[in-house]
């Protein structure tokens, strides 16, 4: 497995997904300051750096049977998935894994109390937040005593060790270039209308997602003369609130050329897109990413693309570098080497090369669904 390291906007375009030593991991070295009186801390990733690249090795399994809690939002969408790959890489490492859900992207206080009167007693967190934001002061409190890894999703706070995470601006915006060479190929003349459907706005990663597609497009300027762009609908991942959102869209528009969303919300609408046929006959649906539910829809040629981020490997490296950090090594220095933040590539996956990635390899065993408390 390779650590591939770079600066945030750096573009790698091939990977090999799960195999122990086959992904293909991106990931950036330095340290992440992060000023807390600034909304999202954003001006700490000046602080990073590339690019390099460094051999990616699992650690040594623990002698110690360390006890690690994973906090996540929900079992919905990819949860699962990411459960799994964390479960995995804790059982090939000795590590006994607490799973805590807090079943909805929108109990906040309920994670904010599994992290400060739970998490906090284990040796070691793998942090999914619900809020990319508003935790800062709890995290901040918890890892004086308990390191703690950002795991998948976005999170802004100086307590924060380590990140496993893909940057979903740059996967969004390599979605945008791939839809620009469909509009010239299929529609290079006239007006082109795009609706968004979006998970929650307190989450960076779909803010990130929203940002770099619509970047994309806009980075051309004789398409962004040619773009109508429908006002974004935010909500939840839960399939029941996205298919809302995707019936909104749809019911107050017509002739939609591409409807581009998260992954429940696509899934929802490749299921609608007969009933609408008559309001949107050129309705096409981009993903920006993949999750089991949605795969057969791509794999149908119903999705025209879909971006996987390869969460097994995310999980391999998020659980390797907490196993590193209970161990009292730190990344970028004397005492570890390995990097600060590091997350897979995202492939790009269409009907036309949807044969080329096993349903285990991207989501683990089918039917799996974990124990969890709350």
């Amino acid at each position: 497995m390779k650590w591939v390291l770079g600066g945030i906007l750096s573009l790698f375009l091939s990977v090999s997904f799960a195999a122990d030593n086959s992904a293909l991991p991106r990931s950036i070295t330095g340290y992440y300051l992060v000023n807390e009186n600034q909304i999202g801390g954003m001006a700490g990733r000046l602080n990073l750096e590339g690019p390099a690249h460094l051999d990616f090795t699992w650690p040594e399994p623990a002698k110690e049977k360390y006890k690690i809690a994973l906090l996540i939002p929900q079992l919905a969408d990819t949860w699962k998935t990411f459960s799994y790959a964390a479960m995995e890489a804790s059982k090939r490492l000795n590590l006994d894994l607490t799973i805590f859900s807090a079943d909805s992207y929108i109990n906040y206080g309920l994670q904010i109390r599994q992290l400060t009167r739970k998490a906090v007693k284990y040796d070691g967190i793998l942090l999914s937040t619900i809020d990319s934001y508003k935790m800062t002061d709890a995290i901040n409190k918890v890892s004086r005593t308990t390191p703690i890894v950002g795991y998948a999703n976005e999170v802004f706070a100086s307590g924060i060790d380590a990140k496993a995470m893909v940057y979903y601006f740059d996967v969004s915006y390599r979605l945008g270039q791939w839809v620009k060479e469909h509009i010239q190929k299929n529609k290079p003349q006239g007006k082109i209308k795009v609706a968004l459907v979006m998970g929650p706005k307190t989450a960076r990663w779909s803010e990130d997602m929203l940002e770099g597609f619509i970047t994309s497009l806009n980075d051309d300027p004789i398409l962004r003369d040619r773009l109508e762009v429908i006002p974004v609908l935010h909500g939840h991942t839960k399939a029941i609130m996205q298919e809302r959102l995707v019936r909104l869209v749809l019911d107050l528009n017509d002739d939609i050329d591409y409807l581009y969303g998260i992954a429940p919300a696509i899934d929802r609408a490749a299921d609608l897109k007969d009933e609408y046929r008559g309001k949107h006959p050129n309705l096409n649906l981009i993903a920006a990413y993949l999750n089991a539910e949605l795969f057969p829809a791509v794999q149908r040629g119903e999705v025209l693309v879909s971006a996987s981020d390869d969460m097994i490997s995310i999980g391999n490296i998020a659980v390797s570098n907490l196993l590193r950090l209970i161990r009292g090594e730190k990344p970028n220095t004397s005492a570890g080497t390995f990097p600060y933040v590091a997350g897979p590539i995202a492939q790009l996956i269409t009907a036309d090369n949807a044969h080329e990635y096993s349903f285990e390899d991207l989501f683990g065993p089918k039917g799996f669904s974990p124990e969890v408390s709350h």
